[in-house]
């Protein structure tokens, strides 16, 4: 199940310099598109889809184990509609605000550091 942000979480929502926050799938989003994959679209699949892009960026499951062949055959459609591991990489690095890489740490333990900072968006600054 894609981990998407709703309307509801959504509203009031500041948009992240750069980010744009899609309300609905479009041609190009990389779930539920079928178009050619932009850097626009590589960038709101940070916020729209997290746990997918961990999985595309360290090649394995949420609990550690290899992907399954059948997230790896979504990967390589995702790579043939242009999907760059590189590209995807070097803004989810700036997003986190990792400039080292990423992290050593368990899968779900990085998914909720991305989930926190996807939160921390919508609170209002002090």
């Amino acid at each position: 199940m894609a981990d998407t942000l709703t309307p509801e979480m959504r509203e009031g929502m500041p948009e992240p310099e750069g980010y744009r926050i899609n309300s609905l799938p479009d041609e190009n989003d990389i779930v539920f598109g079928k178009g050619p994959i932009t850097e626009e679209t590589s960038r709101n699949m940070i916020l729209d889809y997290p746990d997918s892009v961990l999985k595309f960026l360290q090649g394995k499951d949420l609990d550690e184990r290899p992907l399954s062949p059948d997230v790896s055959g979504i990967h390589a459609i995702w790579r043939e509609r242009g999907l760059r591991k590189d590209i995807l990489q070097k803004y989810f690095l700036h997003f986190m605000d990792w400039p080292d890489g990423i992290p050593s740490a368990t899968m779900l333990d990085l998914l909720s550091d991305v989930r926190d900072k996807i939160r921390d968006l919508g609170k209002p600054k002090k």
